[in-house]
């Protein structure tokens, strides 16, 4: 994987060292979680309410991280996490990986990782011209098993010539991220069982854990809002910035459709966060006519 993604970001420009912002407040850090995008996902108005596809996802999402970023404090210290599902197939064929459920895609599956990998890194770039260090992780999702560790590499092979960005390549399906007194876990949400998430965080982060007052897990997958307290942790889950798809909609799901800017401080934990619903984006012609 990592020879192939080496000879893939041969062909993108890698970024050389770039300055910091001048003033960045050192006890705060953004932290940007982008819930499932499934990216390729084709909805159409007439059957779901809401029409979407590959472009309207991109100028969705590059809108949605626009505004974030001017909402947020110039905090030293951020991160995107991607909690999964970033694409919405993994392979030439639609389908999902293991069950191989067919899926309704837009777009050949070139085309969809040239979208993944152009919007991950608008992302990264929006977020280092505001935040001094830029820390980068995408979780493995159940719909692109493999794609998402291919993403990881990319990035990594991209940025790295600069110090600023920081892009966490381990194929572990649980991530950390300390800050302070934050500890803060990641993870799809197709793996171990919520109550679990707690037990696996002071298992594998003893000594963080120790240091820290502040703990909380990040997880996508099944695309609602859900927040449940645990001793010593948190585990919230987010909702996403697509609409159903048919299979969802004749299911009857209708989660909100949102995406979050977290802010911690230092030693408070989470001091606020800024939501944007994609309805501000969407013009008449995506919207239900």
């Amino acid at each position: 994987w990592r020879e192939a993604a080496s000879a893939l970001a041969e062909n993108l420009p890698k970024f050389e060292p770039a300055d910091a912002p001048e003033t960045t407040e050192e006890d705060l850090m953004v932290l940007y979680p982008v819930g499932d995008m499934h990216l390729g996902l084709l909805s159409w108005a007439e059957e779901t309410g809401t029409n979407w596809d590959l472009s309207i996802a991109e100028k969705v999402l590059r809108q949605a991280m626009a505004h974030l970023v001017s909402v947020t404090p110039a905090a030293k210290r951020a991160a995107i996490v991607i909690l999964g599902d970033w694409f919405h197939y993994d392979s030439f064929e639609p389908v999902t990986p293991t069950a191989r459920n067919l899926l309704d895609a837009d777009g050949r599956y070139p085309k969809l990782i040239r979208a993944g990998i152009r919007l991950a890194r608008h992302l990264i770039d929006r977020a280092r011209l505001k935040h001094e260090q830029v820390d980068v992780i995408v979780e493995v999702g159940n719909h692109d098993l493999s794609s998402s560790i291919f993403l990881a590499q990319c990035l990594e092979c991209v940025y790295e010539n600069e110090p600023r960005v920081r892009v966490n390549t381990s194929p572990q399906w649980y991530h950390y991220l300390e800050f302070g007194k934050n500890l803060v876990g990641t993870h799809h949400g197709h793996g171990a069982k919520v109550e679990r998430l707690p037990s696996i965080m002071a298992a594998d982060m003893p000594e963080a854990w120790g240091r820290t007052r502040h703990r909380v897990w990040l997880l996508g997958h099944i695309h609602h809002r859900t927040v449940r307290e645990f001793e010593g942790c948190a585990v919230e889950s987010f909702n996403i910035l697509a609409p159903a798809d048919a299979w969802s909609s004749q299911k009857g799901y209708r989660a909100k459709r949102n995406m979050k800017a977290i802010v911690l401080h230092s030693e408070w934990g989470e001091v606020g966060r800024h939501i944007i619903d994609p309805v501000r984006f969407e013009s008449k012609e995506e919207k239900v006519g």
